[in-house]
């Protein structure tokens, strides 16, 4: 199952450990931070998965690597609905590392569950109502196969640690971009300690060619002792309110970070702006889920609105670079910049797309 439970122990208490130490608190809960003076580029963490699998269903790569149990269990499943895929973010994806956790011995499945936290109290009721229909459902497909029992609330349980701590892995030539999608998921029980900012100071390398490799975490610029240490869990080139949302729907919390807290007058967070259609100004959101406001002529646009925007130019250059037609994309590019910052970025992954295309 490719399980390696006796790295979960070290994941509650790693005394040991030279860089990294635990720290807690009622608002942060369990998060790493530097036991010593770090310098930039140093190694923090090398972990190996406690469990993976490639994303299901893949290329083929899924089904070829199933074993006799989890096919049993894969045959006794219904799939997802579309419902539950939008609600759950990656879980459809994540579906066979799902079923691999759901069948580790007891005492290893206990340890991941203890040692990482399913954000239960943060999701909304909705989302958690469909968490646990998808839970029984396991559960019901586990019983079918003939294999151990979990209860609907142990399997809602992991289903919340899955869908809150589980690292998309790519290949193992690390190629492909930001952009790409995961080749894999995981859990790194130890790397779930890993609080988020959109300005992290740890870098992760997530390449883990095959389930098999080692995700690598470096500081990504010099840290204190005692400063606490951060990943960015989204792409952190994407503008504040693309970041929030994501971090909404898969994580289930508003970032407050000190990036997404600044005013987007700072030049690092400009690009999150949207040039108004009076063509003299910029528009910037009032509040986290307010009206967006021209700082030039006042014009208001909603945020379900700029979504949409954004939803539908997302949608415009995955077709054209799936197309492959460089006019395609760059007619994308053209539409994009007369809203959005020139570092938006759909402008950066348009621009990189044509690069790709000019070298093919």
């Amino acid at each position: 199952l490719r399980a390696l439970p006796g790295q979960m122990a070290t994941a509650a208490s790693n005394g040991s450990d030279p860089l990294l130490e635990v720290a807690s608190d009622p608002s942060r809960g369990r998060y790493y931070v530097a036991r010593r003076g770090i310098a930039e580029s140093e190694v923090l963490l090398r972990v190996r998965p406690d469990v993976w699998a490639p994303a299901w269903p893949g290329d083929g790569e899924a089904a070829a690597s199933l074993s006799k149990r989890e096919s049993a269990v894969i045959v006794c499943d219904a799939g997802f609905s579309g419902a539950a895929q939008q609600a759950l973010g990656i879980l459809a994806a994540g579906w066979l590392l799902l079923v691999r956790a759901a069948l580790l011995p007891d005492e290893a499945l206990e340890a991941v569950l203890r040692c990482c936290d399913d954000n239960a109290t943060r999701r909304a009721a909705e989302q958690q109502a469909l968490l646990r229909r998808v839970a029984a459902k396991l559960s019901s497909a586990l019983h079918a196969a003939g294999e151990t029992a979990r209860t609907t609330d142990q399997l809602a349980r992991l289903i919340g640690v899955v869908v809150t701590n589980a690292f998309g892995t790519r290949g193992g030539d690390g190629g492909g971009g930001g952009a790409e999608e995961p080749a894999g998921y995981g859990l790194f029980v130890r790397a779930s300690l890993f609080n988020h900012s959109c300005a992290p100071n740890v870098h992760a390398d997530l390449t883990c060619g095959g389930g098999g490799g080692e995700l690598v975490f470096r500081a990504s610029e010099p840290v204190l002792r005692g400063e606490a240490l951060y990943i960015s869990y989204v792409d952190s080139t994407e503008p504040r309110y693309e970041r929030r949302r994501l971090l909404q729907r898969h994580k289930s919390f508003t970032c407050d970070c000190a990036r997404c807290g600044a005013d987007l007058s700072r030049s690092e967070e400009w690009e999150s702006s949207l040039r108004c259609r009076c063509g003299r100004g910029w528009m910037q959101p009032e509040g986290g889920a307010g009206d967006w406001r021209c700082v030039s002529c006042g014009a208001a646009e909603s945020l379900s609105r700029v979504l949409a925007w954004d939803t539908d130019l997302r949608g415009r250059l995955a077709a054209a670079s799936e197309g492959g037609a460089t006019a395609e994309v760059e007619a994308v590019l053209e539409s994009a910049l007369r809203r959005c910052h020139p570092n938006h970025a759909v402008a950066l992954q348009a621009r990189l797309r044509l690069g790709q295309l000019a070298s093919s």
